[in-house]
This record gives C-alpha cells, sequence and structure tokens, in this order.
C-alpha cells in the first residue's frame, strides 16, 4: 500500500514488456527509454523540476540495472541487494519463496523469456558491414522472423512506429537511436541494434507463452533461428562451391545472399551475405574440406 499516486516505473526498450503488463495491474506509469541508465536518471529529473520525484517508484534494465528511489542516478546494487533481502523476508513470512513468488508473476501474466544475440564485426570493414547490415534492415523490411509475423515496427532513428497491417505511424517521443523494434504476433519482439560500446550487432528477443514448458521451446527455435549454420551453393569461375556459414558474421536478419565478387547481389531468403573476399574465407569452410584460395582473387 506504499505506491503513490500516479506512480512511475522506467524500463530501457531492451527490457522485459512483462513489467509492463505488472505496471499496469497496479496502476503504475510505465515509461520506456532508451539503453543506458543516463536516460532513467533523465526521468528522474524531469519529475525532480516539477517537483513531483516522489512519483518515480523504481527503474530497470535488462542488463542487470536496478534503480528504486531518487536518491542516486545511476544503477544501485546496494539498494538493489537490500530490495531482495526485503522481498525474501516478507514472503517467508507468508510461506513462500521468490521462486514462487516468480511463477505466480508467470501465471498470471504470461512466461516471458529473453535471450540476446552478438553479432561481432572486427575493424573498419566490419563497422562498414555493421552500417550496411541496419541499413537493409530499414530498406527490406523483414516480414517475419522465425515464421512469426511482424506486426509493428519501431524505427527510433527515424523516430516513428508504424502498425505493418494498417500502415499508420506514430511519433516515436524519444532521443534518436540506431534501434530497431519488431513486435511480432503471439507477443514476441525481437529488437536489433549495434553495441555502443563494442564492435557488434545486438539482437534482444523475448518470447512470451502459457507454461514454462512452451515458452523454454519457443526461445529454443529462436535461438536455431538466429544462429542456424545453413549450406549454401555459389559459381565462381564456372566451379560450384558449397558453403557453410561458420560464424556469427552471418547476417542477422537472414535475407541477403551469398555472391562470387564481380557479381551484382542477389536476394535469396534464408540467406546470408558476406564479403566474399579478404578475411570473410577465415569463416567459411568448404564442404569438399577444401578452400580455394582464387575466390579471393
Amino acid at each position: 500500500n506504499a505506491i503513490p499516486e500516479n506512480a512511475v516505473v522506467v524500463r530501457s526498450i531492451v527490457s522485459t514488456p512483462m513489467a509492463d503488463r505488472i505496471a499496469s495491474n497496479y496502476g503504475v506509469n510505465m515509461r520506456s527509454v532508451l539503453t543506458g541508465f543516463k536516460y532513467i536518471g533523465g526521468e528522474i529529473l524531469a519529475l525532480e523540476n516539477i517537483g513531483e520525484e516522489h512519483r518515480y517508484v523504481f527503474g530497470f534494465e535488462e542488463s542487470y540495472g536496478y534503480l528504486a528511489g531518487s536518491y542516486v542516478r545511476d544503477k544501485d546494487a546496494v539498494i538493489a541487494s537490500m530490495l531482495i533481502c526485503e522481498m525474501a523476508a516478507f514472503y517467508k513470512s507468508l510461506g513462500k519463496t521468490l521462486i514462487d513468488v516468480m511463477n505466480d508473476l508467470y501465471a498470471e501474466f504470461g512466461n516471458y523469456l529473453h535471450a540476446q544475440f552478438s553479432f561481432e564485426f572486427e575493424g573498419i570493414s566490419g563497422m562498414k558491414r555493421m552500417k550496411e547490415i541496419m541499413a537493409d534492415f530499414r530498406e527490406n523490411a523483414p516480414k517475419e522472423f522465425n515464421g512469426f509475423a511482424v506486426e509493428t515496427i519501431s524505427d527510433y532513428q527515424a523516430s516513428v512506429s508504424t502498425d505493418v497491417k494498417t500502415g499508420k505511424s506514430q511519433e516515436i517521443l524519444l532521443p534518436k537511436s540506431n534501434v530497431l523494434a519488431y513486435d511480432l504476433e503471439k507477443g514476441a519482439q525481437v529488437v536489433v541494434r549495434p553495441s555502443g560500446t563494442e564492435p557488434k550487432i545486438k539482437i534482444y528477443l523475448t518470447v512470451v507463452e502459457d507454461s514454462a514448458a512452451a515458452a523454454t521451446a519457443l526461445k529454443e527455435k529462436f535461438e536455431k533461428y538466429f544462429t542456424r549454420n545453413e549450406p549454401i551453393t555459389f559459381e565462381f569461375n564456372q566451379r560450384t562451391f558449397n558453403i557453410i556459414i561458420k560464424s556469427a558474421h552471418a547476417y542477422p536478419q537472414g535475407y541477403a545472399a551469398i555472391v562470387p565478387i564481380h557479381s551484382k547481389i542477389k536476394q535469396y531468403p534464408r540467406s546470408i551475405i558476406i564479403d566474399i573476399g579478404g578475411y570473410s574465407l577465415d569463416y567459411l569452410q568448404l564442404i569438399n574440406g577444401k578452400t580455394d584460395m582464387s575466390v579471393c582473387d
């Protein structure tokens, strides 16, 4: 009974949407911000500027950062530890463990599971490839992931969210950021963004099902989808090569194509784009067990 009137909770856009359902159940306003605790601190400051910082209850992001109260403006492991101790003591008095309480929440709001996939791109050529990948996501918007239809596309760089079915758009009132979020059918979500600190593109996955077993099975299917190694055939100098992608340099979106050099890029569904040349062969394995370096000529 300690929730203030018009209470505010803040989460990053890559954190679990399960929190939205819980907040709504308690009449709490959930605000979503870009990744980085400074944006959560910014929401506290905005409330402080109008003399209402007491409305801020809790903030968090998926990378294990939590903050309760407005005393500090960064993730605070000390207060998070104290809150966990308080929760454990309170629910013990009711004859429950924290696992029991989590299972109760899953039963009420759905079994949400999450996964993160990182695709590394080293060096200057890697940075160029990352830009190309993000550009292709925007120019060739995926209609589905793993058979799950895309319902809404939110482009935080263009500051617009679009309903795929109706075509209606609404403005995203956040600072511009190179992030793409795809709301899928059945409550699933895929978020794609370049890392701000490492040469990586990150994919954040959310799935939800009625049971833990079903959620785990669906999460595993998506994991195979994003990390699959698929044999692909291409021709070069009148020779046919079968190759298997061996690294996460695979196009995360899963569209594009393998092509010989000096040839225009062709589009093949559920295929991969890479650079046939230079470092790329370090990540390929010919099915016949041989690597013909002439493809780098």
